[in-house]
């Protein structure tokens, strides 16, 4: 993301992000909620369950983990849709971006879909260059973040968003977080599915924060 860019980057990014949850959806079984992302995601020394930011890099050596062999693998994002058959539950794959299309702003989208119709699903977002730090409180959790973050949490939940200095916040596609009066501390309730939000403080520095909302668990 470029700072000259800001405010059409912010489109796009909600753009390819809803454009990535709507074909999420598997072959066998229509999605009718929004399930919490569970998959393990592996990815150098990175290990997160659910959700992950990752570094921007030329390429990326994914590894995914799931509790049962999976009858389709589904990896989905602004630019492709592969599908990939009769798989094991530790699966790899070499991401390699399109830099002209699949940027900072197209985040990945895996579904796990095993013969009993259950479902695992990952999300993961891409730091571009942002370089606002943040520390976000999710779920019950305080991380610190180098210009881009996510965070999963139950549908309708409170989250936080705290940053050393003043910042406005976009966000074209969900409710503008409530800030304090010296804007450095935020707090928004998070919506089914995705919402990308895009702060920015006054010398230009920005942080992408990628937030997703579920509102149902699978069963073991």
């Amino acid at each position: 993301m470029t700072l000259r860019a800001y405010g059409h980057v912010v489109l796009a990014v909600i753009t390819s992000l809803l454009m990535a949850s709507c074909v999420s959806t598997t072959e066998l079984q229509p999605e009718t909620a929004s399930y919490q992302k569970d998959l393990v995601i592996r990815e150098a020394a990175t290990i997160i369950v659910g959700m992950v930011v990752l570094p921007n890099k030329l390429s990326y050596d994914l590894k995914f983990d799931a509790r049962e062999n999976p009858e389709i693998v589904r990896i989905s994002n602004c630019h492709r849709d592969v599908i990939f058959r009769y798989q094991k539950k530790h699966f790899s794959f070499r991401y390699t971006p399109n830099r002209r299309i699949e940027n900072g702003s197209c985040a990945l989208l895996v579904t796990f879909l095993d013969d009993k119709g259950r479902h695992q699903f990952g999300a993961i977002s891409f730091r571009d260059d942002e370089t606002l730090p943040a520390t976000v409180s999710c779920n019950g959790t305080n991380v610190k973040y180098d210009g881009a973050s996510v965070c999963q949490a139950k549908s309708g939940t409170i989250q936080a968003i705290d940053f050393d200095v003043p910042v406005q916040v976009r966000s074209m596609a969900c409710t503008v977080p409530n800030g304090t009066d010296d804007r450095k501390h935020w707090t928004f309730a998070t919506k089914d599915d995705f919402c990308l939000y895009v702060f920015k403080s006054d010398n230009g520095e920005v942080h992408k924060l990628t937030t997703f909302g579920y509102n149902e668990i699978m069963k073991q």
